[in-house]
């Protein structure tokens, strides 16, 4: 894999292939738009949706419900026009693409005030909502990314994407809440008699993941074994920062147990069928910062793109109705 991968970087020319598209303000890009939703417990929630955008080239444009769709989840302090260099280069790669404010981050900041008069909800006041606590960080998966998901379904149901294409993009502490939404609500929730009603990450990124986020850990998500064994995965870390770099190697070392590589397997059939994969810089930078530093080898945007489209976009799920 890691050969087929250098020869796929060697021919893309130093990214010719994937050559950052045009930056367009998104007011004018009606393929790029903000869209806000309510939490279950009265957050306001907004996220930009980058919707899959036709290829001009293209002799046969595939449609929409067949793109994959990448749930990007910032870091700490991040926030999601933090992202929107990447969110448009994965996008003119042919995926839709979904970057949250989660609760306490960019404009996600206000909590709605309720109230029952003469029998209608009204809404009064708003309050100010932070990010400082494990139970706010706890929030962020039972409440934020939840309500996210089921607006992805009713996306999907519309016809922008593919849901059961979907890869989570974790990055630094963002990881530990891609991981515990994944493993531990995601892929919990049963099927349904007409079909599934979830499990479908079928791709994680973590980009300098972290063990614990204040406090939330992933121990419980990692005990999830048997469903981290469907969910192919790239992790990379700049390997000169040790706390970064052993979080990562920990974690690696977790899903090994449950994404091994098929004893005596030839070249091609790792090509084939490896599903975790391991990529050390020689950098002290990570996360954000790692992920804009366009210099390393191989670059790690045009290594996230050969995995989504390897490993997530051309799976066997097709589209159906949820």
């Amino acid at each position: 894999m890691v050969m087929a991968l250098a020869a796929f970087v060697a021919l893309s020319g130093s990214n010719a292939l994937f050559a950052q598209p045009k930056m367009v303000p998104a007011a004018k890009d009606k393929y790029i738009v903000e869209l806000d939703v309510e939490t279950s417990d009265n957050v306001l929630l907004f996220y930009n949706f980058y919707k899959v955008r036709p290829k001009a080239d293209a002799a046969e444009p595939k449609p929409a419900n067949e793109a994959p769709v990448i749930l990007i989840i910032p870091h700490d302090k991040g926030n999601k026009q933090d992202y929107d260099a990447l969110a448009r280069e994965l996008q003119a790669a042919g995926s839709a693409v979904i970057v949250p404010d989660l609760r306490g981050t960019g404009k996600s900041n206000k909590r709605l005030v309720k109230t029952i008069q003469g029998g209608q909800v009204v809404v009064g006041n708003t309050v100010t909502v932070t990010a400082t606590r494990p139970q706010d960080f706890l929030a962020m998966v039972e409440f934020d990314l939840e309500k996210i998901k089921t607006e992805m379904v009713k996306l999907h149901n519309a016809g922008e994407f593919n849901i059961r294409r979907l890869c989570v993009v974790g990055v630094e502490s963002g990881a530990v809440l891609a991981i515990n939404w994944s493993l531990l609500k995601d892929w919990t929730w049963p099927d349904l008699t007409t079909g599934p009603q979830a499990k479908d990450v079928r791709g994680m990124i973590l980009v300098s993941p972290r063990w614990n986020l204040k406090g939330l850990v992933i121990n419980d998500a990692i005990a999830q074994g048997e469903f981290i064994k469907f969910i192919p995965t790239l992790m990379m870390v700049g390997s000169k920062d040790n706390t970064f770099a052993n979080d990562t190697k920990r974690l690696h070392d977790q899903f090994e147990r449950w994404l091994p590589l098929p004893p005596n397997a030839t070249e091609k059939e790792i090509e084939e069928k490896k599903k975790l994969f391991y990529f050390k810089y020689d950098t002290t930078l990570q996360g954000f910062k790692l992920l804009n530093e366009r210099k390393l080898n191989p670059d790690p945007v045009v290594l996230m793109k050969y995995f989504i489209d390897s490993r997530v976009a051309n799976n066997e799920f097709k589209w159906i109705e949820r």
